[in-house]
C-alpha cells in the first residue's frame, strides 16, 4: 500500500488531534472521578436526608404520576442542601462518622 505525502500529513494530523482528545478526557475524567469520590462520600446522607424530604414532601403536596420529575428535582435539592449544609455546621470527624462527610 502507498500512502502519498498529503494522506501521511493527514493521518499525522488526526493522530495528532486524537491524542490531545484523549488528554481532555483524562483531565476531564479525573474531574468527574474526583465529584463522583465526594458523591459516594455522601451518599448515606443522601439516602438518609432522601427519606425526611420524601415524607415531608409527601405531606405537604399530593404526589401522582404526572409530577414525578418534579418530585424528582426537589427531593434531590433538598437532599443536597441538606447534606452540604451539615457538612458546612459540623466537624470533617463527626460527618464522616454520621455518613454524611464530602469534605
Amino acid at each position: 500500500m502507498i500512502f502519498s505525502q498529503d494522506e501521511a500529513a493527514s493521518l499525522f494530523e488526526d493522530i495528532l488531534i486524537l491524542f490531545l482528545i484523549a488528554k481532555y478526557i483524562r483531565n476531564k475524567a479525573a474531574r468527574i472521578w474526583r465529584f463522583i469520590s465526594k458523591i459516594g462520600d455522601a451518599s448515606f446522607g443522601f439516602y438518609l436526608s432522601r427519606l425526611f424530604s420524601t415524607a415531608v414532601w409527601g405531606k405537604l403536596f399530593v404526589r401522582n404520576d404526572y409530577t414525578f420529575i418534579v418530585d424528582f428535582v426537589v427531593v434531590f435539592a433538598t437532599s443536597c442542601l441538606m447534606v452540604w449544609s451539615f457538612n458546612r455546621i459540623a466537624p470533617a470527624k463527626i460527618s464522616k462518622w454520621v455518613g454524611l462527610g464530602m469534605k
